[in-house]
């Protein structure tokens, strides 16, 4: 169960709304998202937990937000431990809900992920993690 946790990708473990601005027309949410830096560095990212004896690394996340509010995504990692190295993908899926510029990801689930759209950038920020995805 922990290891499913670890590879649920970076969004589950980040969720924090930011603030609208009142004179800018917020952009949609719709459109292709792919993580491009995680704390202003480039992938591949450690996940927080990640143990000396089991390494679990972020090296691609993207998202797909469709006009009828349902998203799905591709989450690629990388798992090192005594036995070598495992590549995964994952593939989580659920509901929008956007407000102004404070964006709501709803997993099937049921997690919930918090972010701020601005132009063709989406950031998600919690826990001392800041993840920037760019509009494809």
């Amino acid at each position: 169960m922990r290891r499913s946790m670890l590879a649920l990708g970076l969004v589950f473990a980040l969720g924090c709304g930011g603030s609208e601005s009142p004179t800018e027309p917020s952009p949609n949410l719709a459109g292709t998202w792919n993580l491009t830096t995680v704390n202003g560095a480039v992938l591949p990212f450690t996940l927080p937990g990640s143990e000396p004896a089991l390494t679990v690394e972020i090296t691609g996340d993207q998202i797909v937000a469709y006009g009828d509010k349902t998203w799905i995504g591709t989450t690629t990692y990388r798992r090192t431990d005594g036995a070598g190295i495992t590549t995964v993908t994952q593939v989580p899926n659920g509901t929008w809900v956007q407000t102004g510029a404070n964006v709501t990801l709803n997993y099937s689930g049921g997690a919930t992920a918090h972010a701020t759209i601005a132009g063709d950038v989406i950031t998600f920020s919690a826990s001392g993690v800041v993840a920037v995805y760019e509009r494809e």
